[in-house]
């Protein structure tokens, strides 16, 4: 037996576990059952003072598929450390660390300290599961045309922070790399995403950029009258052309070329490579109506009559117009006014296009006098009445004018509106005085006059 027996596990085994926190002498008592002899022994027990509780750490974040790594962060010199890995998988007798070569198993490590006297510490422990990385997936609109829009996007399971490297020197951040698609813009694009923990996942994608179709067009928007052309400039290349709408140009890869449209309308060059690059460029053509007018028909009026200009026509685009002069016109601005000239005149109706420039047309209006016939006249050279004056006739140009005496002898004739007065003579010399009979003609009135005039000497 053993006493005392304060701090033993067993006084009556041979070999009790000891736990003191001083130092402590214990008796061992051994009785001889033949003999009954009593033998003694003493042991002094020195307390050593346990190592301290291990503490246990990632040396890093523990990423799936990379190496594990545990370490303690309290070593203490002359300690063995003991670990016990998960699921009793193993044991290690003496180390700093667990790492990638020991052990890549998830679960509880657990780890104790002792003295060379096997002193031991409380247990440590830790409970480790790799991160999962990122999952991602770089996808791009590969191949793609130079001068196109070129994207590359990271499609992912979560929100990552995602960097790019790429060709050139290139670097961005973001899920969505946009920009436009150079010669040189061509290669390999690599997307790092990472997650809160650390973890990271790289992807790619192979970016083609292929050769461009060339449809460039000089011409900026163009305004133009109906029935002029002008010429469409450009360069184009990549193998194919065609031009929209046909019924204005078909199938032409002439840098240059005429047109002549006849509606407005936007004109479109698409070229196209044969890697299939499609490029378009268009303009606006306006097309313009020229202007045109019609004054209307030559009349003939009555002095001091009117007539309305209702024949007057005037088309375009943007116009505007006038009749000049505006004598004898109620309203020069009107495009019917009504007309009431003294003389006869030739009026102009002018039309200005803002666009096609100006066109005009005429309308005489032949303005009548009243025929006044006189009976009589004297022509004795006293500068009074020395010639037959019919007032009015001069307006009829084709007015004809005979004279007769009374035995119906033609003494005098006139033609072409009577554009000379009668002076009494026939064949140069004087006629005497007396009666003669006259017949005028006028055939803008499809009328006769006729009477008697009287020459007096």
């Amino acid at each position: 037996s053993w006493q005392p027996t304060t701090g033993l596990s067993n006084p009556a085994i041979r070999n009790p576990s000891v736990q003191a926190s001083s130092n402590a002498q214990y008796i061992c008592t051994i009785t001889d059952p033949c003999t009954n002899q009593v033998f003694r022994d003493t042991v002094t027990i020195v307390p050593q003072a346990a190592p301290a509780t291990p503490q246990l750490s990632l040396a890093r974040t523990w990423c799936n598929g990379d190496s594990l790594l545990i370490r303690i962060n309290n070593i203490t010199p002359g300690i063995q450390y003991r670990w016990t890995l998960p699921n009793n998988t193993g044991f290690i007798s003496n180390g700093i660390s667990i790492g990638n070569a020991i052990s890549n198993v998830a679960g509880t490590y657990t780890v104790v300290g002792a003295t060379p006297n096997n002193c031991t510490s409380i247990a440590g422990s830790i409970t480790v599961a790799p991160v999962n990385r990122p999952q991602i997936t770089v996808q791009s609109n590969t191949p793609v045309c130079e001068g196109s829009s070129l994207q590359v996007q990271v499609q992912s399971d979560s929100a990552y922070n995602i960097t790019w490297r790429g060709p050139n020197g290139l670097t961005a951040n973001g899920s969505l790399l946009q920009l436009t698609a150079q010669a040189n813009s061509g290669g390999t694009y690599v997307a790092t995403a990472r997650n809160q923990s650390g973890c990271t996942r790289v992807d790619s994608a192979v970016v083609v950029v292929l050769p461009p179709a060339v449809a460039n067009i000089r011409n900026t928007d163009t305004l133009v009258c109906l029935g002029d052309s002008f010429t469409v400039r450009g360069s184009f290349g990549g193998g194919n052309l065609i031009w929209q709408p046909a019924s204005i140009v078909s199938g032409s890869i002439a840098t240059s070329f005429t047109v002549r449209p006849t509606t407005s309308t936007w004109l479109t060059a698409i070229a196209s490579s044969g890697s299939g690059c499609i490029q378009r460029d268009s303009f606006l053509i306006t097309v313009h109506e020229k202007p045109s007018v019609f004054a209307g028909r030559d009349t003939t009026i009555f002095k001091g009559f009117s007539v309305p200009l209702t024949l007057a026509r005037v088309s375009g685009t943007a116009i505007n117009f006038i009749w000049t002069p505006s004598t004898g016109l109620n309203d020069a601005t009107l495009l019917n006014p009504l007309a009431t000239p003294q003389l006869t005149t030739q009026y102009i109706l002018s039309v200005n296009s803002a666009f096609c420039g100006a066109v005009s047309d005429t309308l005489t209006i032949r303005v009548l006098e009243n025929i006044r016939v006189p009976n009589a006249f004297s022509p004795n050279g006293d500068g009074v009445n020395d010639t037959w004056v019919i007032e009015g006739l001069n307006t009829y140009r084709s007015a004809t004018v005979e004279v007769f005496n009374r035995y119906g002898q033609p003494v005098f004739s006139a033609g072409r509106g009577y554009p000379q007065a009668w002076n009494g003579t026939f064949k140069g010399k004087p006629l005497a005085a007396g009666t003669f009979y006259y017949v005028i003609t006028i055939p803008e009135l499809n009328n006769t006059l006729s009477g008697w005039v009287m020459i007096l000497k």
